[in-house]
């Protein structure tokens, strides 16, 4: 009797335990994923997946993803994904992302991207970026990014282009011939430039042409600026490059210390002449007296 009565019992609760399970979480072991919280992983098709959270995963299709906090990777498209945060990586598309916070890469769709701080990457199109902070990235269409900073900025603090190896500092612009770029002042104890241009020694060959300070003269005032050396409207719209524009001031420096040499060698030369005729007029002042 007393067993009919707990078999009757458990007949009567078994619907109200199916639907606790349901309601507030349960595994699939014939498709290895695990999920608890209300609708977690409801309607999902995904397979060796975990969910953790209200909705977590909810009508979700791919496998091997991870997904905490509330519909974390709900809606979601792809593989191999780890959502965690409210709404983090919801509507996406895309497989090897990693989207850490809320509303992180919310709708967004590509591979391999890592989204950190609320709302970063919300919205994107694109594969191979990293967007660390409050809403980088949102609506941004680009891959191959990298953009740090701690708020929504076309000009983030840090800014980096993975396929072409470049850094920006304050800007999102890099000119495509150069690696790294800085928007505002740099300051720093050393900086060490190491050419690739020929060193000006050659100006101390004795085959240098050395232009004679006629032809100097007759340069500067044609152009108003030394023969090789850019002139105030080519800098002011070009800039200079420091390890050439020292070298051209070297070989001015090289070619003012020729020049110097010349003008010593002439001065001692006038000097000889000077005490010979010193020494001539002494003597005629002799004979003269006497």
């Amino acid at each position: 009797m007393k067993k009919a009565i707990i078999i009757l019992i458990a007949i009567s609760i078994l619907p109200y335990v199916a639907l606790a399970q349901g309601l507030y979480g349960t595994s699939y072991p014939t498709n290895g994923s695990t999920y608890y919280g209300f609708e977690s992983a409801d309607g999902s098709s995904s397979s060796y997946s975990s969910y953790f959270g209200y909705r977590a995963g909810k009508s979700s299709i791919g496998n091997y993803n991870i997904g905490i906090g509330r519909s974390a990777g709900a809606d979601a498209d792809g593989n191999y994904n780890v959502y965690v945060g409210y709404f983090s990586g919801e509507g996406t598309s895309g497989s090897g992302n990693t989207f850490l916070g809320a509303d992180t890469g919310e709708y967004s769709n590509g591979d391999n991207n890592v989204y950190i701080g609320d709302s970063s990457g919300f919205v994107t199109t694109g594969s191979n970026n990293i967007f660390i902070g409050y809403y980088l990235g949102g609506f941004q269409t680009v891959s191959n990014t990298l953009y740090i900073d701690s708020n929504n900025t076309p000009n983030p603090l840090i800014y980096g282009k993975f396929d072409t190896d470049q850094v920006g500092i304050n800007t999102n612009y890099v000119p495509s011939d150069y690696t790294f770029a800085v928007n505002g002042k740099m300051i720093t104890e050393e900086v060490l430039v190491q050419l690739r241009t020929v060193w000006p020694d050659y100006v101390f060959e004795n085959n240098y042409n050395l232009p004679t300070l006629t032809e100097v003269e007759f340069h500067i005032k044609e152009n108003g600026h030394l023969q090789n050396i850019p002139s105030a409207t080519e800098v002011e719209e070009h800039g200079i490059l420091l390890g050439d524009m020292n070298a051209k001031l070297l070989q001015k420096i090289e070619e003012l210390t020729l020049y110097t040499i010349q003008q010593q060698k002439e001065l001692e030369l006038q000097k000889d002449k000077n005490l010979s005729l010193e020494d001539r007029l002494n003597k005629l002042e002799q004979l003269v007296l006497k």
